[in-house]
Formats: C-alpha cells, structure tokens, sequence
C-alpha cells in the first residue's frame, strides 16, 4: 500500500511538471541603455591591453564523451581589436603604442550550453589611465546560436559584446578625459 501511495505522487509530481514551464515566470535581465555612434568613428587613439593570462586563455567544453579545445584568449584579442575599430579612429594593442587617447584592458568569459546549443559570453573593459589606476568599467553579455564545436559563432559573440564596450567607451566622457593630455 504503502508502495502504491509513493508512486501515485510521484506520478502526480511529475505530471504538475509538465502543465507549466519552469521558466516561464522567470524574470528578463533588465535592458541595457542604447549607445548612440552618429559621429563614429570617433577621432581618437585606444590603445587594448590583453592581460596575459588572458591572451593564453583556452576553453575546453565537453559534451557526449568529446572534448574542443580552443583558443578563447585569441578570440578576445582579436575581437576586441576590431570592437573598438568601429568606435574609434585607431584601435591597436597596448604593446605597438607608445601613446593613446584612451587605454581599455579587456577580458572575457564564455559558457557553452550544448543541449540548447547556446553560447555564452561575458565581456568586460576597464578604462585604465597611463599609470594603469581604473577610472570606469564597462560589461556585456552576447548569446550566439552554435553546434558543438568551435565555430565562427564564438568569434561572433565576443564581438558583440566588445563592440558595445567599445561604444560605450567611446561616449564616456569621464574615461576620455582622464587620458587626454
């Protein structure tokens, strides 16, 4: 009896499961502001500084048995290189300028979710003065569509998110001003 009455609930459990999403409640991560770039690029120097734990960074996601290695640090570097093109003037590494209107250090970190085929990224740059003190960092996410595997959808979620760092950078004017001479 006693055995008949806990199968009776879990059957009940389970069956209340499947009449409602258990992520349709959930609340939306609150909007990020929209960055206007009518004047882009705009007439400044940044120089993007790739901390080296981070430039040696590589990635290893496991599904069914099979492991990817890939070299996540490269991505970053390249990525953000061309995020902060669109924003400004000039955008090199940190190591080829002797001089810059603004110095970003940049990094990141990705999730890939294979059974919903998702990947996940977090970026993140700090306006740095010449001394290397933080004056105002910036965050963003990107959410790309993959198989499992490295694809170009990678490259591309790192891009969005650096590119709306660099866009933010950009309009600040408290991290421009803190670098001009």
């Amino acid at each position: 009896m006693l055995k008949k009455s806990v199968v009776l609930f879990l059957l009940l459990a389970l069956a209340g499961c499947a009449w409602r999403s258990p992520f349709g409640d959930s609340p939306k991560p609150p909007a990020q502001p929209a960055v206007d770039l009518s004047a882009a690029p705009i007439a400044a120097t940044v120089a993007v500084f790739v901390p080296r734990d981070v430039a040696e960074k590589r990635a290893h996601f496991v599904y069914a048995h099979e492991g990817v290695w890939f070299p996540e640090g490269e991505i970053i570097a390249a990525t953000s290189l061309r995020g902060f093109a669109q924003a400004f003037q000039t955008a090199r590494p940190a190591d080829e300028l002797r001089k810059a209107d603004v110095i970003v250090k940049v990094g990141g970190n990705s999730v890939l979710n294979p059974m919903v085929q998702r990947y996940y990224v977090d970026a993140f740059g700090q306006c740095l003065t010449p001394e290397g003190r933080l004056i105002e960092e910036f965050r963003a996410s990107a959410v790309t569509e993959t198989e499992f595997a490295y694809t170009k959808a990678f490259d591309d979620a790192y891009f969005k998110a650096f590119r709306e760092i660099a866009a933010r950078v950009a309009v600040s004017d408290k991290c421009r001003s803190a670098t001009a001479p």
